[in-house]
């Protein structure tokens, strides 16, 4: 297990590693950091460690706030929503973008939605 720090800088790290890799160009690389938040991810759930996530929900970094809402919207949305509409606001394109899908996506139940 995970202690909770370690936990917090292996996700902070991925996320704007992921983040730096996407804007690169380098989808191969940017997929091998989402398969390491995945797993840190799924990992968290196993030991009861969600909650070391919260943090990141008013992180500077909208990538991070991005990622851990969607963390979040299954088993808090009141919580991941309110991030998600204030990232609606986002002067990226690409970070309003996805959260406005993804709002939509809950919104309607798609039965597409799901978090990996």
């Amino acid at each position: 297990m995970e202690t909770i720090e370690n936990l917090q800088k292996k996700y902070e790290t991925y996320c704007i590693e992921h983040w730096e890799t996407m804007n690169e160009g380098n989808s191969k690389k940017a997929n091998q950091i989402h398969k390491k938040i995945i797993r840190l991810v799924k990992n968290a759930e196993k030991d009861n460690q969600m909650d070391a996530f919260i943090p990141f929900l008013e992180n500077n970094n909208e990538h991070i706030r991005l990622r851990t809402a969607d963390l979040f919207l299954e088993t808090n949305p009141k919580l991941a929503l309110k991030v998600l509409y204030e990232l609606l606001d986002s002067t990226n394109f690409f970070i309003s973008a996805i959260a406005k899908s993804t709002i939509n996506l809950y919104k309607n139940k798609n039965s597409t939605f799901k978090r990996n």
